[in-house]
Parts: C-alpha cells; sequence; structure tokens
C-alpha cells in the first residue's frame, strides 16, 4: 500500500505499507521517505476490521538493527471505503520516539486498487443471514449437467471454495469464462477466498475436476456474493467433468 503521512506542519512524505495478513491480523514494516534520501523503515503490528471498516496499527524498531534516537514511531487509525475502482483509506497518526516522548502527529491516505486489496472486501455475516437481506441457500447442488445461473447486479464476484467434506484430495482448476484464475488446486477445509471482476454482460465460472480424490467424487463447497446477496452450493463432478455457474448481469 502506498500513499503519503502530512504532519500537523504541513510536511508532506511518502509512506508505504508491505504486510502479511493471518485473520485479522496484519503484520509487516513501514517506509518512511525523508527528505534527505532516507528510507526510515519500521516493525508494524495492527489490526483490520473488515465490518466497521477499520485499520489500526503501530509501529516499533525493526528487529536487528540499531534503534535511532531520534526516530518518531507511529500509531495509525484508518477508515475505509469503497470509491469507483480503489480503496480510500483515511486517519491520523501520533509519534512517540524509542524513549516514549511525542513527537510528529499528523494524518495519512492511502489510495489501493481493489484488485490489490481484496482483503478488505467486508464479509457477509453468515450467523444472521435474514438480519443481513442475504439471500442463501446451502441445498444448491451443481454438477456437469446442472448448472446454476443468476442475475448479477455488481461487476465482480467474492467467491469462497473448500471442501466441506471429507478432505480427501481432491483438485480443482477454476476458470472464469474459459480463463483459469487458478489451476490444480488441492481442496482444503480452509476456505479460498478471492475476487473476480466480470467484464462481460453474460459471466461463466467453472469448476473443472482434474481427479476425483481419495472418496469420490469430486466435491467442493463453494460460496458466492454479489453485493449484499450471497449463494452456496457444492459441486459434485467426476474426474474431467465441469460444473458451471452463470452470471448474468441485471
Amino acid at each position: 500500500m502506498k500513499g503519503y503521512l502530512r504532519t500537523d506542519d504541513q510536511e508532506k512524505f511518502d509512506y508505504k505499507l508491505v504486510f502479511s495478513v493471518s485473520g485479522n491480523t496484519i503484520r509487516g514494516h513501514s517506509v518512511t521517505k525523508l527528505p534527505e534520501g532516507y528510507d526510515m523503515q519500521a516493525k508494524i503490528n495492527g489490526h483490520f476490521d473488515p465490518q466497521s471498516h477499520t485499520l489500526t496499527f503501530k509501529e516499533a524498531p525493526m528487529p536487528n538493527m540499531p534503534k535511532i534516537e531520534n526516530a518518531c514511531y507511529f500509531n495509525v487509525k484508518l477508515t475505509y471505503k469503497t470509491e469507483e475502482n480503489h480503496y480510500s483509506f483515511s486517519g491520523t497518526f501520533a509519534g512517540k520516539d524509542i524513549n516514549s516522548a511525542k513527537c510528529e502527529q499528523g494524518t495519512v491516505t492511502f489510495e489501493v486498487p481493489m484488485a490489490n486489496a481484496s482483503i478488505f472486501e467486508t464479509k457477509p455475516k453468515r450467523d444472521t443471514p435474514a438480519a443481513a437481506g442475504l439471500q442463501h441457500d446451502s441445498e444448491m447442488k451443481i454438477t456437469a449437467t446442472n448448472s446454476k445461473e443468476f442475475e448479477w447486479h455488481t461487476d465482480s464476484c467474492i467467491i469462497e471454495i473448500w471442501d466441506g467434506e471429507v478432505v480427501d484430495g481432491d483438485v480443482i482448476t477454476l476458470l472464469v469464462n474459459g480463463v483459469p484464475a487458478f489451476t490444480n488446486y488441492r481442496l482444503a477445509a480452509a476456505k479460498r477466498r478471492l475476487r473476480l471482476f466480470l467484464p462481460q454482460k453474460v459471466n461463466t465460472i467453472s469448476i473443472l475436476a482434474e481427479n476425483e480424490g481419495s472418496a469420490p467424487p469430486n466435491t467442493s463447497q463453494i460460496t458466492i456474493v454479489d453485493g449484499g446477496l450471497q449463494y452456496s452450493m457444492t459441486s459434485r463432478l467426476k474426474n474431467g467433468e465441469k460444473a458451471n455457474i452463470v452470471l448474468r448481469k441485471k
């Protein structure tokens, strides 16, 4: 994520975050571009909440590097919102040095393309689908001869796919309009989640069975999300068979 800091004294600095995600926890480092050409790096630990659209983290000295006496480490609080094709982050920071004395404070701004930040997509609450206004049908099944078609309202699709039964080594390839989104993926109990862009009026998501695992047939649990609408289904396929999900834009 690339953006900038602006201090209360109106100084502006390029600012970058590099992090990995585990659950809703982020860990990584930040890079602040200083005027003299020096890149100030700091370790970051934080948390994001896709329901409230907040991201918070704290900077600390990088491990195994000399401590800099006059370095200012930030506590950052951000909120983010969805724009046409990107996420817009804005918030504040308050800094302290290694002796806990207050130093710089100001504002932080980022703009991140959606394609690079699908982790910030709001996840529907599955425990109360009716209250959340989500449509949910766990009984739908798709096979090589039984596809499903949905009227679609947005230009993208959030899809989650996993082995919802016995994890027996089922392998699939996922295609969008015939183009692989991923290939030869071994399904696990953990969900694989990604965002698919839908460039056409009618878009087809296909699940291709690359094997049948140790307990035939090849089975996968699938959830797709269209804004506030959620649909769940199970695919059951023999080796080499393909099941289709057709999304027809309204």
